[in-house]
């Protein structure tokens, strides 16, 4: 992920707030918020991996 200055608007699953992060690849933008809660989901999604 990389933060943008360009606006894209809101981010488009919550739409809570201004999209600011994007994944080069996928382009995928997200905002602030959610940006800051992906590691934890990151860690539920291996924890049920690993069961």
């Amino acid at each position: 992920m990389t933060r943008i200055s360009t606006d894209l608007g809101r981010y488009q699953v919550c739409d809570n707030q201004k999209a600011v992060w994007q994944d080069p690849e996928t382009k995928t933008a997200v905002c602030e918020i959610c940006y800051q809660n992906l590691p934890r989901q990151r860690e539920a999604t291996d924890a049920k991996a690993t069961d």
